[in-house]
């Protein structure tokens, strides 16, 4: 008989730490599982609130709130109208004598300038300028949001454009992300939007999960916010700076203050 053989009891498990290991990881998967499910329930049944940014879509995915009667009354040539883009406001039925122009696209369309500035309503002035005061009245319609891809202007064009009656629809195009970015889709949960999908595989399996993409919106806003403390601290140091030479070369003009004088 071999004495310095270790003898395992008949039913014992060979590794009873990997068994409890399984068990953890077994437990955390149901948990994330359970949690994801609940996120997804609360993203659908919670209403968003009456000030969330976007709104959802059946046709074109999203869109953005429209602006109250009020901020319409006081900026009627730039708000949020009621179709839900920057622009002014547009009657469905087309006036008379009036060429109506349809734009579509994404950030191009919906500018990041003053909306007078804007390419197309720049176009609209000029040909309004510049057209025979007997011909026809040029009317640009703008219907372009940050984010959108050919699939989502492709339902703007069906739910709303078509009933403007345009004569002509210019869609925006830009080769770089209408192309490459068609992946990177916007989903909005509880009026707020989240981009569910990657050109890279490995994110877009992990922006499928509520969970990340909450996570994800969460860690960019801090690195936004941080970043731009840091450019506002950056600016006040540099006009600091610029300040103390004006602040020395003022108080060697000047020369110290006299300390006041009391009349007794």
């Amino acid at each position: 008989m071999d004495h310095g053989r270790r003898v395992r009891p008949a039913g014992c498990p060979r590794r009873p730490h990997l068994r409890a290991f399984g068990l953890q990881v077994l437990l955390l998967i149901l948990a994330f599982l359970a949690a994801e499910g609940l996120l997804r329930v609360y993203f659908a049944v919670a209403p968003a609130s009456d000030d969330s940014p976007y709104i959802r879509d059946a046709y074109c995915g999203y869109r953005l709130r429209p602006d109250p009667p009020a901020v319409r009354e006081e900026r009627p040539d730039d708000h949020i109208n009621a179709f839900g883009f920057r622009d002014r406001e547009h009657e469905i039925k087309k006036p008379e004598d009036t060429y109506r122009v349809l734009g579509i696209g994404d950030s191009f369309v919906y500018g990041n300038v003053p909306l007078e500035d804007n390419f197309l309503r720049v176009t609209e002035e000029r040909l309004s300028r510049h057209l025979a005061p007997d011909s026809l009245r040029a009317e640009m319609v703008l219907m372009g949001l940050g984010g959108y891809s050919p699939e989502n202007e492709l339902g703007v064009l069906r739910s709303d454009g078509l009933k403007l009656s345009p004569d002509l629809v210019v869609l925006n195009f830009f080769v770089g992300n209408d192309v490459t970015g068609i992946a990177v889709r916007g989903v909005v949960c509880r009026g707020q939007l989240y981009y569910a999908g990657s050109n890279f595989t490995w994110l877009h399996i992990l922006r499928q999960s509520r969970i990340f993409l909450l996570a994800e919106t969460v860690w960019l806003t801090r690195i936004k916010s941080d970043a731009i403390q840091r450019q506002l601290g950056a600016r006040a140091d540099d006009e600091g700076r610029a300040r103390e030479p004006r602040e020395s070369a003022a108080d060697s003009a000047t020369g110290s203050p006299e300390a006041p004088v009391s009349l007794t």
